[in-house]
């Protein structure tokens, strides 16, 4: 990566654990991987995925990743229709955000028209230009978008009952009794 693409991590950042995702279409089981691990509950992928029913085809419903969450003892909220001003705020209230939006596809893609390269991540910082996230397809590092951009972006669709539901702005807010995870720990090998 050139230093002109690098950037220095913003001053509102929820540091959640860094997850890859294990398959293409496990990005939602690895960004509640995260979420989850964050509030002290430590899932294997594979089980997570499997307890999600994480599909090929159509990878994984954030119906049954809120519902997991809340099973969990994590409070998880849907939210559509959300504007930067209140993500900005819930972030700096320290709550993290899963958003499903637009993201990897090929090279020139229009993604304001792109509904075909769903992606979960997690919204975990920002700056006066960018959101920042936790995003599963990177390995070891956070990634970040211009607010343009995210708004371009910030969409998806899921299949329900043979329907597509379209989601505009979409978002599941995470907050728990307490925060387990510490970056600079390090603990002891089983």
């Amino acid at each position: 990566m050139s230093d002109a693409m690098r950037r220095a991590l913003p001053q509102v950042l929820i540091e959640l654990p860094l997850v890859r995702q294990a398959t293409g279409y496990t990005c939602g089981v690895a960004a509640l991987q995260s979420v989850l691990h964050y509030f002290g509950q430590s899932i294997r992928q594979d089980v997570l995925a499997e307890a999600l029913g994480a599909d090929p085809e159509h990878g994984t419903n954030y119906k049954r990743m809120a519902a997991f969450a809340q099973a969990n003892g994590i409070t998880c909220k849907p939210h559509e229709g959300l504007s930067p001003a209140r993500l900005r705020a819930m972030l700096a209230a320290g709550t993290p955000v899963m958003i499903a939006l637009q993201a990897w596809g090929e090279p020139g893609i229009d993604y304001a028209a792109d509904w075909e390269d769903g992606h979960y991540v997690v919204v975990v910082g920002f700056d006066d230009a960018n959101f920042y996230f936790m995003d599963p397809s990177v390995l070891g590092n956070y990634t970040y978008l211009p607010v343009d951009a995210l708004l371009v972006r910030w969409h998806d669709c899921y299949l329900e009952d043979g329907l597509i539901v379209r989601l505009h702005r979409f978002g599941l807010s995470f907050s728990g009794s307490g925060v387990a995870y510490d970056p600079a720990a390090c603990v002891p090998m089983g």
